[in-house]
């Protein structure tokens, strides 16, 4: 099996056509977007609009739309339903060309195609992925995503749980050799509502664990959040620190930070190390584009359109 992780897919331009289309359809008028974003709009001055954007390691300050590695507890931020259409460079195992019974693992281009929803009190969301340039002796590499999480009031904490289901052959069960057909992660956040949040997730729940994080955001204005997030091995011979910040300006969101690893983190399963980098840009309060490095996936480009 041969793996191009550079390519573009018929299905990957076919995403970047309709993120590319969602754009001109959703953009405003520079009049309009003056009227719109002028005079601090009660839109950016409201603490909710920091929860469109994931900050740091995805622990203590997720996304209203968290995807891999992110905490699944910042699906209760959701008002309403919405859907997003995105293109991920992630890295996937298949069955290895070379030695039997072993895995490869390359840097492949996803899409993703995922409806969400909430009140504030619970979300929830359902998709699918595929990576249509992979395949090994399952079948394609095809995954159905989904997520709940609840806003327990008395004890002021968000509670989520996402995962992913592989689809396989017909008749083609998994093995011992073979990859999880289920995978699971586990994730809380106490005060999710607050200027002070502190997170935890649990990754890989499928397996007992396989990295634990915890982290703590604080909403220092309306306008900007500082991120201190951190996760561990299974074995805790190995953590990844980073710190971040994450700022709203008008309608463009912005966030930097730095994983440092420190002790064995060769076999890194929690947030990611290195330089992480992420844009977005709030058209409405209804159209939303995102693109990141190195944060839940390598590469993410995605356009979210409220329904």
């Amino acid at each position: 099996m041969k793996t191009r992780a550079s390519n573009l897919t018929p299905l990957s331009l076919t995403s970047l056509a309709l993120i590319v289309s969602a754009a001109l359809a959703g953009t405003p008028s520079l009049a309009a977007a003056a009227s719109y974003y002028g005079g601090g709009s009660t839109y950016y001055g409201n603490a909710d609009s920091l929860h469109n954007h994931t900050v740091g390691g995805g622990v203590s300050s997720a996304s209203e739309t968290p995807r891999e590695r992110e905490n699944p507890a910042a699906l209760v931020f959701n008002q309403g339903p919405k859907i997003q259409v995105s293109v991920d460079s992630a890295e996937v195992a298949a069955d290895s060309p070379n030695t039997p019974n072993a895995k490869h693992y390359s840097q492949s281009l996803g899409n993703r195609f995922q409806f969400y929803t909430g009140n504030k009190f619970a979300g929830g969301t359902l998709g699918v992925e595929t990576f249509n340039n992979v395949s090994d002796s399952l079948g394609s590499l095809s995954y159905l995503n989904f997520g709940l999480a609840t806003f327990a009031e008395t004890i002021d904490t968000s509670i989520g749980l996402s995962g992913t289901y592989r689809f396989v052959k017909p008749g083609q069960g998994v093995g011992p050799k073979g990859e999880n057909t289920w995978t699971a992660n586990l994730g809380a956040i106490f005060n999710p509502h607050g200027t002070v949040r502190v997170g935890a997730n649990a990754y890989g729940i499928d397996r007992g664990f396989k990295a634990v994080g915890a982290g703590l955001s604080v909403d220092v204005n309306a306008f900007s959040t500082l991120s201190f997030d951190a996760s561990t091995s299974d074995r805790f011979n190995g953590t990844v620190i980073k710190p971040a910040i994450g700022v709203v300006a008008l309608p463009f969101m912005i966030s930097y930070g730095y994983g440092m690893r420190v002790g064995d983190t060769s076999n890194e399963f929690g947030i990611t190390s290195g330089n992480t980098l992420s844009l977005g840009m709030q058209f409405t309060p209804g159209f939303r584009l995102e693109a990141s490095y190195n944060q839940a996936t390598l590469f993410h480009l995605g356009a979210s359109i409220a329904l």
